[in-house]
């Protein structure tokens, strides 16, 4: 773990914040960033995307899979195929319409409420209307139904962090890093 003078922290404020021998103040949450740190290198490190992220500046993952092409063979007639359905919603959060989006990610999930990929990208529409509690919710509805979804895991990870809530965030980057390691197992 680094320490406060490490971070930076001049020696004025050090003994304010009882710089010296002994415990640290904060050094639970120092210990916890570190270790977030650490994991999330591990992830970058070890991870090779199979998802492409077309939008890098909005950090949105396409999250629809390759060999998934609108007009499938057996999708429903009269109404849109799900892949159109995610393509559309898709579209509309990297044109910057998270409202548009949640429209067609709906229609997903009133198909098939456990749709895994629907719901990761119903909950980064949410996120970005700003509603973190029902992105949250969603996905941990993609978890639900998939445990070994780890781009969930890395979106709720990644809100926590951005909520200031390391110790959560940290758990679910290290789920995310357990998740890729037992795929690779397999």
């Amino acid at each position: 773990m680094p320490s406060l003078a490490a971070l930076g922290l001049g020696d004025e404020i050090l003994p304010a914040l009882g710089g010296g021998p002994g415990p640290q103040p904060g050094a639970e949450l120092l210990a916890a960033l570190d270790r977030l740190a650490r994991r999330i290198q591990e992830l970058e490190r070890s991870s090779q995307p199979s998802l492409g992220d077309r939008n890098p500046a909005s950090n949105i993952l396409d999250l629809q899979s390759a060999e998934e092409t609108p007009g499938a063979p057996g999708a429903p007639t009269g109404k849109p195929p799900i892949t159109s359905l995610l393509a559309k919603g898709q579209a509309a959060l990297n044109a910057g319409k998270p409202e548009e989006s949640l429209a067609s990610f709906d229609q997903v999930l009133a198909a098939d409420p456990r749709h895994t990929e629907a719901l990761v990208k119903k909950g980064t529409a949410l996120e970005r209307l700003r509603r973190p509690q029902e992105a949250l919710e969603c996905y941990d509805r993609a978890i639900a139904a998939d445990g070994t979804m780890t781009i969930a895991y890395l979106y709720k990870g990644g809100l926590y962090n951005r909520m200031e809530r390391f110790t959560e965030a940290l758990a679910c980057y290290e789920q995310a890093l357990h998740t890729q390691e037992k795929r690779r197992a397999s």
